[in-house]
Parts: structure tokens; C-alpha cells; sequence
């Protein structure tokens, strides 16, 4: 699926929608998507607290092999989505490391010979 057919889900809480976040948050994502084993959808929640005039970014990134959220608050909100969307960079990469990991097997050979120098 090309990240440009992709549907990305916005909620907006207390906060005006705006056409600039949305492509923002878009630019965002098509640098990191591809990290990602076939991504089925994004859904973004965008809220703003007044009690402490935070804004806060939370995505969800749903994929095959399961989902991987990211979530971050701060005063800013092009902030906070740049630390969300970084934060789900690291865990892509971090996932897709042990993917391969899992991957890599002791060969019977290589195990037989490790079980005799013991």
C-alpha cells in the first residue's frame, strides 16, 4: 500500500482542526511509515488540556504484526507531534531489529560444534 492511499484517522480534542497540522503531521509520517511491515492504518488524537496548557499527540499505527502506539505532551503542538512520530520511529526500528533477530538461528552444525567445546 503506498503511504499516499493510506488513511490517517484525526481526532481533534479542544483543539481547532487545521489543514497546516494535518499536512504536517503527513509529512511526518511518510518519512517514517516506511519502516513499518504494511501499515492498515493511522489514527492521530490531537487534544489540548487547559489546566496546564499542554498539547498533547498520541498515535496509533496499526501494521500486520500488530499495533505500536506513541504518545507526547508538551506546550507545543507541532512539538509534541514531532516527539510522538520520533518515538514511533524508535519503536519501528527497534521491532523490525528483532524481527530479523528472531530470525537468526544457530545452525545444527554451528550448535553441534559449540556443545563439543564445552
Amino acid at each position: 500500500m503506498n503511504n499516499q492511499d493510506l488513511q490517517i484517522d484525526f481526532t481533534f480534542r479542544h483543539i481547532t482542526a487545521s489543514d497546516a497540522v494535518r499536512d504536517h503531521l503527513r509529512k511526518k509520517l511518510d518519512q517514517v511509515l516506511p519502516h513499518f511491515a504494511s501499515v492498515s492504518s493511522v489514527h492521530v488524537v490531537l487534544s489540548a488540556s487547559t489546566h496546564h496548557h499542554q498539547q498533547e499527540a498520541e498515535i496509533v499505527v496499526h501494521t500486520s504484526t500488530g499495533s505500536l502506539t506513541a504518545r507526547a505532551e508538551t506546550h507545543d503542538l507541532y512539538q509534541a507531534i514531532d516527539q510522538a512520530v520520533a518515538r514511533l520511529d524508535a519503536q519501528g526500528r527497534r521491532n523490525k531489529g528483532r524481527a530479523i533477530d528472531g530470525h537468526r538461528q544457530v545452525s545444527p552444525r554451528r550448535e553441534g560444534i559449540e556443545a563439543d567445546q564445552e
